[in-house]
């Protein structure tokens, strides 16, 4: 697995090729967000970073770290993923990113639909708690 920053201005492929995985799932990845045309979606985030995730040479996932204006050290984490990646395996592999992450975080909040049964039962497995149906939280330990 290799994870690297997006280069807003290098990776607008790669960004659209991010953005035809979220309208075609736009319940999971798109509701809720502000963004309705792949120009919205490919600026550069405020407050955010930005992370594409390969499992091989393939582009397996979006991994975005949203800082919570309200605390510090707390970010939300968006994550969309290509369709034929592996939930399974990308969650794994992304566990083994957290001792990296929580470097920089107290506290990761994510929001999973409750139609993304394996990967909430699958955050759950990775210690994360819920806040609320579709809220979970992990803190830094």
């Amino acid at each position: 697995m290799l994870i690297r920053k997006v280069n807003h201005e290098a990776d607008q492929d790669l960004l659209a090729q991010v953005w035809e995985w979220a309208n075609a799932n736009p319940r999971a990845y798109l509701e809720g967000t502000s963004y309705t045309t792949f120009e919205e979606f490919a600026q550069t985030p405020e407050n955010a970073v930005e992370l594409f995730v390969f499992v091989g040479d393939d582009l397996a996932a979006l991994l975005t770290f949203y800082r919570q204006p309200m605390v510090a050290e707390v970010y939300k984490v968006g994550l969309i993923t290509s369709p034929h990646a592996s939930k399974r395996k990308l969650i794994a592999l992304l566990g083994s990113f957290r001792a990296k992450v929580f470097e920089y975080a107290s506290a990761l909040i994510v929001s999973l639909p409750c139609e993304m049964k394996v990967v909430r039962k699958l955050a759950l497995k990775f210690g994360f708690s819920p806040l609320s149906d579709t809220e979970f939280i992990l803190f830094r330990t």
